[in-house]
């Protein structure tokens, strides 16, 4: 979680907003409120994380994030 005394939260964002904002494609539940963005290993249901890099794949696969970007080339199979 950022540190919040130099990041302050601007709102809750659905999922659908943050995937039109970042021209990603929803799999899931597109109306789920994210309220903060943290690492795969510490987020909540509240919580965006990403995948960046494959060496994570395991954190992903057990990540409890509300929501994650992944490249498609990179969604474990």
């Amino acid at each position: 979680m950022p540190d919040s005394r130099f990041f302050k939260k601007a709102k809750e964002f659905r999922v659908s907003e943050l995937a039109s904002i970042t021209n990603c494609e929803v799999i899931g539940n597109a109306e789920l409120l994210i309220n903060d963005i943290a690492t795969l290993k510490n987020a909540t249901k509240q919580d965006i994380s990403f995948l960046n890099n494959v060496n994570y794949i395991e954190d992903f696969k057990k990540t409890q994030a509300g929501a994650c970007i992944v490249k498609e080339e990179d969604v474990p199979i």
